[in-house]
């Protein structure tokens, strides 16, 4: 079996409706903490971390340590190499 490639995990990613719902969450609350995303979007802590742990690998998100909790941003290095990926596809 053939290793996916970074564009194809990011697109995989992107296409998972509980990855697209934390997605959206850290994109609209930059700096917003774990426990947050969680709460807020009554999703169980362990599908969380599974999910927000692809989306890092992705480069989609930046997780970034402050005392106890882990900040979440957008990466946006990791969005331009999406943006670059597709819009090669689009010319």
């Amino acid at each position: 079996m053939k290793t996916p490639t970074k564009a194809q995990r990011v697109l995989r990613e992107l296409n998972n409706k509980t990855s697209n719902k934390i997605l959206n969450h850290i994109v609209s609350n930059e700096g917003c903490c774990v426990k947050d995303v969680y709460n807020e979007l009554n999703i169980e802590q362990s599908v969380t971390s599974s999910h927000l742990n692809r989306l890092v690998k992705s480069n989609l998100v930046k997780k970034e340590k402050r005392g106890r909790n882990f900040l979440l941003y957008k990466n946006e290095k990791g969005f331009k190499e999406l943006n670059n990926y597709i819009s090669c596809y689009l010319k």
